[in-house]
């Protein structure tokens, strides 16, 4: 019996809509920083969402690379500028404390789930 699982096809929806939701809600966050910083995050949001939406309807092999080259080129604009801010906000002489938490904080994401 072949039967749609309706679960990834809602779940394939459900993305670009998280991250739509995620890109206004970081938008309106960062316009409290200075334009350049706040340009560069809505730029990797609108990439990935662009990405997801694209990556609902292809159907061919090559677009499907093409369009994780894309997937990849938006979460490092919006993971190394969110470190970045991050990083900045920390006093120097605990940086070093910040970027170890966040980066097993991401290391922690990606092994559990």
């Amino acid at each position: 019996m072949n039967r749609p699982s309706h679960g990834w096809t809602i779940k394939w929806m459900l993305t670009p809509f998280i991250y739509f939701i995620a890109f206004i809600f970081v938008c309106f966050l960062y316009n409290f920083f200075p334009q350049i910083i706040s340009r560069i995050m809505c730029i990797g949001f609108l990439t990935l969402f662009a990405t997801f939406v694209c990556l609902y309807f292809a159907q061919d092999y090559l677009l499907f690379i093409l369009l994780a080259l894309l997937l990849g080129i938006g979460f490092g604009i919006i993971h190394s500028t969110s470190i970045a801010l991050a990083i900045n906000q920390v006093e120097p002489s605990r940086r070093g404390v910040a970027n170890a938490t966040i980066l097993t904080a991401f290391d922690l994401g990606f092994g559990v789930g």
